[in-house]
C-alpha cells in the first residue's frame, strides 16, 4: 500500500495498491489551527492512512501506519498522539524506525505506560 498526499489544503490522496489505483478526494473540516505546530497536518495524514487501511480491509497494523505517517510527516511527534491519543514521547531513527512511549500524568507524577517500536 502506498499513499500520496497531493496537497494538504485540498486533501487529495492517491492510493496505490498492487492491483489498482484509486483517487480519493476528501474535504476535512477541523478545529485544529494550521501552521501552529498543533498537529493539523498529522491529523490529516493519520486520518487518510486509517481510512485507506479500512478501505483495503485493514492489511496494516497500527505500527505500520505509524511508520508510514512518520515518514510522510517527517517526524513522529504529532502523528503518534494523533494515532494513539494522550501524551506521547516519540523519536525516529535514521533508518525510519519509530520509538514511542505513552506517558500518564496521575496525581502530579508522570508514569511511563508502554514503549513500542514501529519499523
Amino acid at each position: 500500500m502506498w499513499l500520496y498526499f497531493n496537497d494538504f489544503r485540498n486533501t487529495s490522496f492517491l492510493l496505490i495498491v498492487p492491483s489498482s489505483i484509486i483517487l480519493i478526494k476528501i474535504t476535512i473540516k477541523t478545529g485544529i489551527p494550521v501552521t501552529r505546530g498543533l498537529g493539523s497536518s498529522a491529523s490529516v495524514i493519520v486520518g487518510g492512512l486509517v481510512a485507506a487501511n479500512k478501505l483495503l480491509g485493514s492489511p496494516a497494523d497500527d505500527m505500520v501506519l505509524l511508520s508510514i505517517a512518520s515518514e510522510v510527516e517527517g517526524h513522529p511527534d504529532n502523528v503518534t498522539p494523533a494515532m494513539f491519543g494522550g501524551f506521547c514521547l516519540a523519536s525516529m531513527e535514521d533508518d525510519g524506525s519509530v520509538y514511542f512511549s505513552k506517558i500518564a500524568f496521575v496525581f502530579g507524577r508522570f508514569f511511563l505506560l508502554k514503549r513500542k517500536i514501529a519499523l
